[in-house]
């Protein structure tokens, strides 16, 4: 192993994130049903649809991440912290416009 400490938050975070695509199909339907009725911003529907948007592409955040074992295996572990962490920040920026509602 490159670096133990790397591995070990890089294999740990993709699980996580792997693991929350288990529950992903059910937040999807939950927010059609929620999105599409216009309770959510009901005087800002561009920010409805960035949040949407925001929402529905959050595997490929999730895809994105997965380049941190290219970053891990070249050594440029800076690198591989910075990508693992995309869906988190995703998923931050998400729930901000979410809760601004």
């Amino acid at each position: 192993m490159k670096n133990p400490v790397a591995f070990v938050v890089l294999a740990l975070l993709n699980l996580v994130y792997t693991a929350a695509l288990v529950y992903y199909p059910g937040v999807i339907l939950a927010a059609v049903g929620a999105l599409s009725g216009g309770s959510f911003f009901p005087n800002l529907p561009m920010l409805r649809e960035i949040s949407s948007f925001m929402l529905f592409t959050y595997p490929a955040s999730i895809f994105i991440a997965y380049f941190c074992w290219w970053a891990y295996h070249t050594r440029k572990f800076k690198l591989a912290y910075i990508l693992v962490c995309v869906p988190l920040v995703w998923a931050l920026i998400t729930l901000s416009f979410l809760l601004t509602a």
